[in-house]
C-alpha cells in the first residue's frame, strides 16, 4: 500500500526554494557533500533501509536516511548517493518543477 504524505503538507519553505531555483528547468538538484570517513560500498547498499545503522545502538536509530527518502519520493523527487571512504559523500537530491498550481 503506497503511503499519502498530502496531509503533512502545508505552505511548505522547499516550495519557495523550488520555485526559485527552478525557473526554466524541469528538474531542480540540491547536492550536499562532505569530507568525512565516506561510506563502505557494503554499507552503501544499505543506508535507505529502515533500522540500518553503523552506530552504536545507544547512537542512532537507522531511520534518518529512510525517512528522507521516503518523504523526498512523496514529493516525486529522488535521491541519489556517492562516497568514497576516506574521501566523503556526496548527495544529490532532485526534485521536479512543480506547476504553478501544485505550489498553491
Amino acid at each position: 500500500m503506497e503511503s499519502d504524505y498530502s496531509h503533512m503538507r502545508k505552505a511548505d519553505p522547499l516550495a519557495v526554494l523550488v520555485r526559485k531555483l527552478s525557473e526554466g528547468n524541469r528538474l531542480v538538484k540540491i547536492r550536499i557533500s562532505d569530507t568525512g570517513t565516506g561510506i563502505n560500498k557494503e554499507d552503501l547498499e544499505n543506508i535507505f533501509d529502515p533500522f540500518f545503522t553503523t552506530k552504536a545502538p545507544d547512537k542512532g536509530t537507522g531511520l534518518g536516511l529512510s525517512i528522507s527518502l521516503r518523504i523526498v519520493e512523496s514529493l516525486g523527487g529522488e535521491i541519489k548517493v556517492e562516497s568514497e571512504v576516506g574521501k566523503g559523500t556526496t548527495f544529490e537530491v532532485c526534485f521536479p518543477v512543480a506547476s504553478e498550481g501544485r505550489m498553491e
